[in-house]
This record gives C-alpha cells, sequence and structure tokens, in this order.
C-alpha cells in the first residue's frame, strides 16, 4: 500500500514538472512564429517599396523618351493615310560651286529679270518691311531661270521666299521636271517633282510628283504664322535623296524621292491656278542654285 502511494506520489511530481517544460517550449515556438511573420511583413515591404521605385523610374524615363521624340519628329500624312515620321534636325550644307545666283537688285521695278523665263507674268518689286528686291510669281504663272544643261548630280538651292496672308495667295510651288522650257512646254503629264506650301488654312507642306490636287504627301507646319515674314529656304539634292529645309529646320528628307534624271532638267516656281483667282502672288529673291563637290 506504501508502495503505490510513492508511485501515485512520484507520477503527480512528474507530471507538474512536465507541464511548465511543455509551456515553455510552445511559448518559444509562438514567439519564433510571430518573430518570422514580423520579418516576413518588414521583407515584403521593403521589395515592394524598391519595385516602386524602379517602376516609377522606368515610367519617367518613358516619358522623357516619348518627350524628347516628338520634339525632334513631326507627323506626316500621306496620301494613302498612312503616317510616318520627318525629322527635323538642321544638317544642309550648302554647295561650293556656282552655277545660278540672283538677287534682283540690277533690275529696276516693273522689269521681268534677263537670264529668267516665264509661261505668263511676274515683275520685280519692292516688299514694305523686307529689303532687297523680289521677283512676284502672280496666279496660273509659273518662272524659272534659264540653266544651261541638266543638274548635277549632288547639288543645293537656296531662296528667299515671302507670300501674304490665307486666302490672298495663289498655291506656293517649287521644284523640278523633264521639261526645260515650260514657257513653251507644258508641265502637264510629265515627270516632275515639287514642293507645296497650300493657299489657305491648310498648315502643312507638301510635296508630289502629281499636278493634280490632293496626291500630295503632308507633313504639317506653320503656314499662316510664316505668313509676310521672309524665310530661308533651302533644297538638297544628292543622288537619288532629296532633302527640304524652311529656315533652321529639315523639314522633309526623302532618301529615294529624287529617283528620275529627268528631275534634272528644270527647277522653277509656279503659282498653280485658282478659283476664283487670287489678289496676290509671292514673293522670291536671293536665289542661289550650287554644285556639291
Amino acid at each position: 500500500m506504501k508502495t503505490k502511494s510513492t508511485l501515485a506520489l512520484i507520477v503527480l511530481l512528474a507530471g507538474t514538472m512536465l507541464a511548465p517544460a511543455q509551456f515553455l517550449k510552445k511559448l518559444e515556438r509562438k514567439v519564433e512564429q510571430k518573430v518570422n511573420q514580423r520579418i516576413d511583413r518588414h521583407t515584403d515591404r521593403a521589395i515592394d517599396r524598391g519595385l516602386n521605385e524602379v517602376e516609377g523610374t522606368v515610367k519617367d524615363t518613358s516619358k522623357k523618351v516619348s518627350t524628347a521624340a516628338g520634339n525632334q519628329k513631326s507627323t506626316v500624312q500621306t496620301n494613302t493615310g498612312i503616317k510616318t515620321e520627318a525629322s527635323s534636325a538642321f544638317d544642309f550644307e550648302a554647295g561650293s560651286r556656282t552655277i545660278f545666283t540672283d538677287d534682283f537688285l540690277r533690275y529696276p521695278a516693273g522689269d521681268f529679270p534677263s537670264g529668267w523665263n516665264t509661261n505668263g507674268s511676274g515683275e520685280i518689286v519692292t516688299l514694305r518691311g523686307q529689303g532687297g528686291k523680289w521677283l512676284k510669281v502672280p496666279d496660273n504663272t509659273a518662272v524659272f531661270p534659264e540653266i544651261k544643261g541638266a543638274l548635277p548630280q549632288n547639288f543645293t538651292v537656296e531662296f528667299d521666299l515671302v507670300y501674304p496672308d490665307s486666302g490672298l495667295r495663289p498655291p506656293v510651288t517649287f521644284g523640278f521636271s523633264e521639261v526645260q522650257n515650260p514657257a513653251k512646254n507644258s508641265l502637264q503629264h510629265k515627270s516632275i517633282f515639287y514642293f507645296l506650301i497650300p493657299p489657305s488654312v491648310k498648315q502643312f507642306i507638301g510635296y508630289s510628283t502629281s499636278l493634280y490636287s490632293g496626291r500630295e504627301n503632308t507633313t504639317e507646319w506653320p503656314v499662316d504664322r510664316m505668313a509676310n515674314k521672309n524665310i530661308r529656304a533651302s533644297i538638297s539634292v544628292n543622288g537619288t535623296r532629296i532633302r527640304l529645309y524652311m529656315g533652321n529646320q529639315k523639314i522633309i528628307d526623302l532618301p529615294k524621292g529624287f529617283d528620275k534624271s529627268a528631275y534634272r532638267n528644270n527647277f522653277h516656281f509656279r503659282a498653280a491656278p485658282l478659283m476664283p483667282k487670287p489678289t496676290d502672288g509671292f514673293y522670291i529673291s536671293n536665289l542661289r542654285i550650287a554644285e556639291v563637290k
């Protein structure tokens, strides 16, 4: 009987001593879990902050690149409705060997300049607010310098241009043709390449190889804002590549645009016919055509 009582006491004491040990182990596990959970939360937050910063940097960089691209390119609308991009960098270099040049200073007002020809009319004038003398190109008229022989493989054309406000002017066109003498032979149905500034409310410059209106490929340009200002226009031809600059901005760059040798037979300015007939023309001065050596 005494032995049973002793065993019972030993079991009771063992259970009492075992309970705190189990409790401590359980508490230790609980603390460890909580610590790990807090570590995981802090780690997740740190990772999220890092990812947010990286993502924000990428977005900002993307915006900057997009903005920069917008400053360097302008949208071009083609006659097929496809939009392309036109560079605006100024990299024009004038030719070194002069083929033809004229500033009209030696001609009296009212005369048509020698060394030029026309299929209509035109006269030397002075412009209020502009220095020098100018050749007026009226409605339905082509004027052109008389150049001996075809233009070379690489050459440049430069001239000053002034046109009046919208609604007063004919279309401003200037370009090249296989027709050596447009005063005798029509440009219609002939090989031609020209640039166009429209007569009203269309803020673009275009180019075309057809005299039929509406077939131009165009790029945005502030036509009305440039009215009555002296604009230095420059054209560069290098083999089949042709580029147009207005002021210090490159507007059009066509690697294969000047793809016919026939274009080199003539350079001309033309005021296309318009109905009703405009009350004014456009004006050119300081023409220089030069070969690039």
